[in-house]
This record gives C-alpha cells, structure tokens and sequence, in this order.
C-alpha cells in the first residue's frame, strides 16, 4: 500500500445516521467456508472472523480500505441439527436471519445511540408512525485471537420493515478496530493490519448499494430513508438516491445509496421469495482494472465494479 493511500486514515466521527458499517452475506448453513472461497476467487482477502455469542453462526470479513466492511456469514447447522422443542431449536428457529436465502442479506449503517426511534422523532417530529425501530440488543463475537467483542445491534421492527429493506445500526462496546482490523485506526499500531484491506480485485470501497423495491412502496420507502438518514435525495420517476458516508476519510469517491423501482421479473421474484432488498453491490476499484463484467454466481450476491477518477 502506498504512502499517499495512507493519507486520511482518520475515522468519521460525525453525528450521523448516514455513516455505512457493513453489508452481510449469508451461505447455506455449515457452508460458511465456501462462501470465503467465492468472494477470494473474486480477488477478495478475506480474514477470520469467528462464532457469534449465540453459537449459530459464524463469519470472516472482508475490509475495505473506507473501512467498510462484508460480513461473511453463515448458520452452524441446520435447524434440524437441534433436538425437536430445546431451546436451541427455537432460537435457531426463531433467529432474525433464519428465513432468508442465500446473498446479500443485510447491511448496518454505524449507530450513534440506543434510541433510534427518537432520535428519528428529534428529526421528522411528533405524530409519525415509521420508520420504526425495536430496542437495542447486546451482540457480541470471539475473535480467531481470543478477543470478546461486544457491540449493540437495533433492528427495525419486523411488524413494519422487511429484513434488509431499511439498514439496521451497529454501536461498538468494545473499540470498533478489534471488530473491524484494518478498518479502523488502532490508536497504539495505527499502520496495525492495514493490509487486511489490500485485495487482488483492487476493490477499495463501496460505490453503490443497490436496493429494489415495488413500485407501489416507493414512495413509502422514500419517506423511510429520509427520516432514517436525515437527509433529502435525488429523485428521478423511478428511482431515488441518497449519500451516505465512509467510517474512514481514505476514499474521496462518493457512495451512493440507491433505492429503485423492480423493473426485471429478477427483481421481483428477489422481493417475492422472502430475499432482503439488496440488489447488488458495486465496488470501486482501481481506474487501470479491465475486467469490469459484473458477477451474478447462483447462490451469491450480485456484484459489479467501477473504475475509480484517476485522482483517487
């Protein structure tokens, strides 16, 4: 990595609703392994993540030089590996990602406190009735190295938002550079794990994620998005777009959040069998790659590249 990529390894800490963690990608249980080997057959470096405190799943991560991050995640087992009515089963069962298929499944944006709902209610007013959050749940994770880490997760409420539909938030309990290495500064080693997020692909960022929605919510989820990221977007008729923000100032490149109308029967049948919303990723790379052909792999998530300015 060279110096004057170095330049800017400083965290972002604005009070933002806007400011991207992470994105999620699920494998079928037991086949996390696999997962790994797709995403470094892309030209992905990923590292060992570990077990979750629940002891259902497991992940590795790929960093990214913004200090975003993929979660590579999947299911121990199966749910029929647990004994029929143990309390295993039910939590297996019962789990907010237990139904979902195979891809990108989900995304957090960073969180600022444990009230989502009024700090949305300080911004939109009184009398609304969504975007609509549930109360923050403590999560945590064992690092390969034998760190516990621990962090606050808020979710949206599933009697109003679809998993994936809207982004949930991620608050760090433990120091964000044990969860993310590389992704954040160590404030004792800041140059510590750096090449954690130097990828054959040349990915250096986010770009774009890529959300669809029926037309008939559009307008609904428009509504959602500006109250949740306090802040207007660009419209067109069928499309909106909103600016969200790196953890890191390394990537002058924008990101852009993009929220459109299904317009392929792909996109529709992603929305009628249970998926999240997320459409594809799209990652900025470097502006000498060649090999720009998006990935569409059955099974995973949707990707596709875009040459970073000369200047970046």
């Amino acid at each position: 990595m060279s110096d004057d990529q170095l330049e800017g390894y400083e965290e972002n800490h604005q009070p933002s609703r806007a400011i991207l963690d992470h994105i999620i990608h699920l494998s079928p249980p037991g086949q996390l392994q696999q997962g790994i080997e797709h995403f470094e057959s892309l030209g992905f470096k990923v590292i060992p993540g570990g077990q979750h405190a629940d002891g259902l799943t497991s992940n590795a991560l790929i960093v990214l030089q913004d200090g975003t991050y993929l979660e590579l995640i999947a299911f121990d087992h199966p749910p029929s590996h647990y004994p029929p009515y143990s309390e295993a089963r039910k939590a297996r069962e019962s789990h907010w990602w237990a139904h979902m298929p195979p891809g990108w499944i989900d995304w957090a944006n960073q969180g600022l406190s444990d009230d989502i709902n009024q700090d949305i209610r300080d911004y939109v007013g009184e009398g609304y009735d969504r975007p609509r959050y549930m109360q923050g749940v403590t999560g945590g994770r064992r690092t390969a190295e034998g760190k516990d880490l621990q962090w606050q997760v808020t979710f949206p409420d599933p009697a109003v938002h679809k998993r994936g539909a809207v982004p949930f938030f991620c608050f760090d309990i433990t120091p964000r550079f044990w969860r993310v290495p590389g992704g954040a500064p160590d404030p004792q080693a800041p140059n510590l794990h750096l090449t954690n997020a130097d990828h054959p692909c040349t990915a250096r960022g986010v770009s774009r994620i890529h959300l669809v929605a029926p037309k008939a919510e559009m307008d609904t989820t428009m509504h959602d998005f500006r109250a949740i990221l306090a802040d207007s977007c660009t419209e067109t008729p069928t499309a909106v777009s909103f600016r969200l923000q790196r953890p890191l100032y390394r990537l002058s490149a924008p990101l852009e959040l993009l929220i459109e109308e299904c317009r392929s029967d792909a996109q529709e049948e992603l929305i009628a069998r249970g998926s999240s919303s997320v459409w594809e990723i799209e990652f900025w790379v470097d502006s000498d790659r060649t090999d720009l052909r998006p990935v569409d792999v059955p099974g995973f998530g949707r990707i596709s590249w875009r040459p970073l300015p000369q200047e970046n």
